[in-house]
């Protein structure tokens, strides 16, 4: 999951550096597509940075706990992984609805018509 979320990120960066070319931006069609693409990540870059850096963060502990001799930041280390495993459910399950493929039809349009009801069981 860490592998797909650093893919967000960097398709984010991508999407940014393909919008400012001229061919892009001279097509209306490519640019609404393209810039829905890059609003959606860029509403969701903080959860998966929060992420990343939570994982990055938990490895980095765990490799003190292994090498680390002083008793200080042994503890350091033990709390920082403390803290992170309060955090990351909820995380995980924040990214993993992230990733979950979004339903093509989420952007079209819908006519929804009401009518008042006539009387009887209906009303």
């Amino acid at each position: 999951m860490i592998d797909k979320a650093k893919e967000l990120v960097q398709h984010h960066k991508d999407l940014v550096e393909k919008m400012a070319t001229p061919e892009i931006a001279g097509d209306p069609a490519i640019m609404e597509k393209l810039g829905r693409e890059h609003n959606y990540l860029g509403k969701n870059l903080p959860l998966l940075n929060e992420y990343i850096d939570a994982v990055d963060q938990y490895e980095q502990a765990n490799a003190l706990l292994k090498s680390e001799s002083d008793e200080a930041m042994l503890e350091l280390a033990r709390e920082e992984v403390r803290e992170i495993d309060e955090k990351m459910p909820g995380l995980v399950s924040r990214v993993r609805r992230l990733l979950v493929p979004k339903d093509p039809n989420d952007t079209k349009n819908a006519i929804m018509e009401i009518r008042a009801g006539t009387g009887g069981a209906e009303a």
